[in-house]
């Protein structure tokens, strides 16, 4: 946490400083906002159907989420 906070205060005075360029130099921050795993993280449903958004999803079907998504809250 020390690195990052400080790569961060070193990097921008204040928020209006906060520029593309500037972000791409942030070693420590890239690190945090990507992914550990690119891609698809794929499962198979188990035996029985189960209920998403009230949509009926067949036993053994196959679903993913990207890692981005799985690690991303907009809260």
């Amino acid at each position: 946490y020390q690195k990052l906070a400080d790569e961060i205060r070193s990097t921008f005075t204040n928020a209006l400083d906060i520029s593309g360029s500037k972000l791409a130099s942030c070693l420590y921050l890239q690190a945090r906002l990507s992914p550990l795993a690119p891609g698809i993280l794929w499962r198979v449903g188990n035996d029985r159907p189960f209920i998403i958004d009230g949509h009926m999803i067949p036993p053994g079907t196959k679903g993913g989420m990207n890692t981005y998504s799985t690690h991303h809250n907009e809260k």
